[in-house]
């Protein structure tokens, strides 16, 4: 079960399908190829109400339909839909992405042996949402746009709607038998939710153009550049990366930040009247910390584009307050670009600070910019730290080793029984 559309589906459904989830894809990509394996995708869909079924190659697909506004209820429908599905296919293992949505709870429920099921943790989006509004005045928190009036959908109602969702997930975890994670705080954080979960180390995937060609070189990026891949909501930080902005301005005049995804910044009163207080808020902050002429959104960026991106930037920047383990930072690392990130999280479990990149505190700004100026003044001379980043980089997400432990943790599980109750944790991979 994965929580959007994979490229191969959308394809053979007619969709314009996003540019997540890259990793949910190779693996499904792997499995579908291996003659041990049959494959069945379960993915969310709003089109129909009725289960959409299909076949793209190997892969047979399950589109189930999920109500607009998911994080606010159970959904006992859906848990029924997906239980009829899976009497049809009897699968001997299911594998949930993510613990972000009610439907991993539905899922759960419906195959009803949680001995043979396994949730991969993605982010933990009850935690996520303890740190949502960190660093933003009370004023913008609670205040009210037009467009967030009439959707209930201001930064506080985010944070709300996320903690929500958070009690589903949590209601997983607890009913959980086993988990698949990758980092020091994924581990420790749902240990702490359920001690008696089996927690299996599991890496993830890049998407395949980060895999070939050439790196990141001092000689072909923009100076003075910095890239972030999300701004969009408040976690990501981009509030954070303005203060960082302002503070690099002092010395760089010519400083640009490149913030991927959809622009903030408002053109003619339909935008004006749809924009969030979150964007509103980030025009303010252009504008009192005069930086105008050192912001671009590039709009939506797919893979190809992602990584000339990278490529061309003298360093990049994940100024999140929480993440688990971002493919951003690992894309860009896996590059060899410059890397500066808030030490949120699990992130000190692919980054390690001074040897592959810096890590900084997320509430100190200041630092940050003490770092991407190290960064930009050390030139040619940054190369050793950018090697260093790509190797880790390239044992963390090689995709063969990734295959193996998920074949090797899809073996164990087929040996559990149902009066297995669990209780034993693997720290393997953890650093």
């Amino acid at each position: 079960m994965v929580n959007s559309i994979l490229p191969r589906i959308a394809d053979k459904e007619g969709i314009r399908d996003g540019n997540g989830g890259g990793w949910c894809h190779e693996l499904s990509e792997l499995l579908m190829k291996d003659p041990e394996t049959e494959l069945f995708v379960f993915y969310p869909q709003k089109s129909s109400r009725t289960v959409v079924r299909g076949r793209a190659g190997e892969l047979r697909y399950f589109g189930f339909y999920e109500e607009p506004s998911p994080e606010l209820r159970y959904d006992k429908a859906l848990e029924e839909s997906l239980r009829a599905v899976l009497r049809e296919l009897s699968p001997d293992i299911v594998h949930i992405w993510g613990t972000e949505y009610v439907h991993t709870l539905c899922m759960l429920r419906a195959y009803g042996r949680p001995e043979r099921t396994v949730i991969s943790i993605q982010g933990l989006i009850y935690f996520i949402g303890e740190k949502y509004t960190e660093l933003l005045p009370e004023r913008v928190i609670r205040r009210h746009t037009f467009r967030d009036l009439i959707r209930k959908d201001s930064i506080l109602e985010q944070k709300l709607k996320f903690l929500k969702r958070g009690e589903f997930e949590l209601a997983a975890l607890r009913e959980s038998r086993n988990v698949i994670g990758r980092t020091r705080w994924d581990h420790d954080t749902v240990m702490r939710v359920n001690p008696g979960l089996k927690y299996f180390h599991g890496s993830e995937f890049l998407r395949r153009p980060f895999y070939n060609g050439e790196g990141w070189r001092y000689s072909e990026c923009e100076k003075h550049s910095v890239f972030m891949s999300q701004s969009y909501y408040p976690v990501k930080g981009m509030h954070i990366a303005l203060l960082i902005i302002k503070e690099l301005k002092k010395k760089y005049s010519d400083v640009r930040l490149y913030a991927a995804g959809k622009g903030m910044i408002p053109h003619g009163l339909k935008e004006w009247l749809k924009r969030d207080s979150y964007s509103k808020y980030i025009c303010e902050c252009i504008k009192d910390y005069g930086l105008e002429d050192n912001i671009c959104f590039t709009g939506s960026l797919n893979a190809e584009e992602m990584k000339e991106r990278y490529l061309r930037s003298n360093v990049y920047l994940q100024p999140s307050v929480m993440e688990n383990s971002s493919n951003s930072l690992g894309e860009a690392m896996i590059l060899g670009v410059p890397c500066v990130a808030s030490d949120a999280g699990g992130t000190g479990s692919m980054l390690r600070d001074g040897i592959d990149g810096f890590l900084y505190p997320f509430d100190e700004p200041a630092r940050a910019a003490e770092y991407i100026s190290e960064l930009f003044e050390a030139g040619e001379a940054v190369q050793d730290m950018c090697e260093s980043a790509a190797e880790y980089a390239g044992s963390l997400y090689d995709i063969n080793k990734g295959y193996l432990e998920y074949k090797g943790i899809y073996r164990e599980l087929m040996c559990c029984s149902a009066d297995d109750t669990g209780g034993r944790t693997d720290d393997s991979g953890l650093s």
